[in-house]
């Protein structure tokens, strides 16, 4: 069972890794009197009325970039959490109307469909959400020092190690390397916080920077 399972997952990550990204405006832009004032892209696919939910790819031999799938209409983008596990799409939080949601919804790119899986432990926005080793991590939110974990396995999210007092995870940045997970920024202060060697689950504060960016070497 074990290795059929991994056999479907490597076959789900066959083919060509694309850069993919979501529009996640709530509010399209409106017509009137003056053309708008965001810059268009010749290289962008022509917009409709729902083009502020696109999620986009770039393809790779036209260096241009196509539409893959829209956010359904159930998925409060603002302020969401997004990231890909195994070839699937998941966004996680955000807002809606004037509250956090905790609903979790996942694109399949194979099938083109979309479905909702459990939802978090407690309604997030402004959330960073991040896979590693098999797991999802949504981490921290408006208010909230608090992560938990996604096991895809049991559809299940537990709570792990929250985000040490003092931090301010509003506005951050989060990413996954070596089997660590980091953290930086948010509204007040800068700060680097991969767990500890020493203590499993627990973090250390390391500099004062920004993650700009993850890059595969």
């Amino acid at each position: 069972l074990l290795k059929a399972r991994e056999l479907i997952l490597a076959r789900r990550m066959e083919g060509t890794k694309v850069l993919a990204v979501a529009e996640t405006s709530e509010v399209p832009d409106r017509g009137g009197s003056r053309e708008s004032s965001r810059p268009q892209s010749p290289l962008l696919p022509p917009q409709d009325d729902c083009s502020q939910r696109r999620v986009l790819y770039l393809h790779p031999d036209t260096q241009r970039w196509e539409v893959l799938t829209s956010l359904p209409e159930e998925v409060p983008a603002k302020g969401s959490g997004m990231c890909t596990l195994y070839n699937y799409l998941f966004v996680a939080g955000g807002i809606r109307g004037a509250k956090a949601s905790d609903r979790v919804f996942c694109f399949n790119p194979l099938t083109g469909q979309w479905s909702q899986v459990r939802p978090l432990s407690q309604p997030r926005c402004q959330l960073c959400l991040v896979s590693m080793d098999g797991h999802l991590y949504a981490i921290g939110g408006e208010c909230l020092f608090t992560v938990e974990r996604y096991d895809p396995r049991v559809d299940r999210w537990t709570h792990v190690a929250p985000l040490p007092k003092g931090s301010f995870a509003v506005a951050h940045e989060a990413t996954s390397c070596g089997g660590e997970l980091f953290v930086s920024g948010g509204s007040l202060f800068y700060r680097l916080l991969p767990p500890s060697a020493d203590e499993p689950g627990s973090q250390t504060a390391f500099a004062d920077s920004e993650v700009i960016e993850t890059l595969y070497y």
